[in-house]
């Protein structure tokens, strides 16, 4: 993991390199080394240990410090995204196509937005969960307060703006006794979501659309979907609205509010 991050890193370099025409081409698109999937030491959670820490009183009571502590979880329970992906989002990217609300995920240079793959360019509807939770008057919150990033406090200059995030989270599953040595980490709620796709037998290439994964044609190898993947532009939000409402695991979850800190911080703004 490690060397790949490395490789990821020079290969995006070699990328922006090419895109300025400084070199003909990306000489690092193919250095990641190739990894036993079979072996991941990562786990999706359980339904009871989901209950343990999403109806904990820390979200019952309010005593998240910041916004993120509150959304962050909920937006990767329900849409099974990467934890930098959910972290790096700006308001402008909380969009409404179609009369569904939907989360745009992109790369930009300039915002220091980055993707892990071209894939991973998507737009995902908003669960009902999220949306009953306030989530749209956070973001007109967010957005009248003048802030470009929908998670100020992740903005610490670099593209890694998970890394805040992250650390809590372990932290907060730590302190809530959920936690089996490294087989739980904020990547696990990916491995919840497909696995509940998996597992009910829907059309990888809805589950792909939504996490952000190539679709490979199992029956077809040869082709990789590759008809998709140039045409037709991405899903309709409407079409992959109901394979995300199918990540519904009998959570309760309490309105947010606005802690006292984060509200005096955007009335200075």
């Amino acid at each position: 993991s490690t060397c790949n991050n490395y490789a990821w890193t020079w290969s995006d370099f070699f990328g922006w390199c090419k895109r300025q025409r400084f070199i003909d081409e990306n000489y690092a698109a193919d250095l990641a080394l190739s990894r036993d999937k079979t072996r991941s030491f990562r786990r999706g959670f359980k339904v009871d240990e989901l209950r343990q820490l999403f109806e904990s009183e820390f979200f019952i009571r309010h005593r998240y410090e910041d916004p993120y502590q509150f959304w962050i979880p909920l937006l990767l329970l329900y849409s099974g995204s990467r934890l930098n992906e959910m972290c790096q989002l700006l308001v402008e990217d909380i969009v409404t196509v179609d009369d569904v609300p939907c989360i745009l995920i992109w790369d930009d240079e300039v915002s220091r937005q980055r993707l892990k793959n071209d894939a991973s360019r998507r737009r995902i509807p908003i669960h009902s969960k999220i949306l009953e939770a306030g989530f749209l008057s956070y973001v007109d919150t967010i957005r009248n307060s003048g802030a470009l990033k929908l998670f100020p406090r992740l903005d610490n200059g670099s593209e890694k703006h998970g890394k805040l995030a992250g650390n809590w989270w372990n932290r907060f599953m730590v302190a809530e006794g959920v936690k089996d040595g490294k087989g739980l980490d904020a990547h696990s709620f990916r491995h919840t979501a497909i696995g509940l796709w998996k597992n009910t037998s829907i059309d990888e290439r809805w589950a792909a659309a939504i996490c952000g994964q190539r679709h490979l044609d199992s029956e077809k190898p040869s082709t990789n979907a590759v008809t998709y993947d140039i045409y037709g532009g991405l899903p309709d939000p409407k079409t992959l609205q109901p394979y995300v409402e199918m990540l519904d695991f009998g959570l309760t979850h309490p309105m947010f509010k606005m802690p006292t800190a984060s509200r005096r911080l955007l009335v200075r703004k």
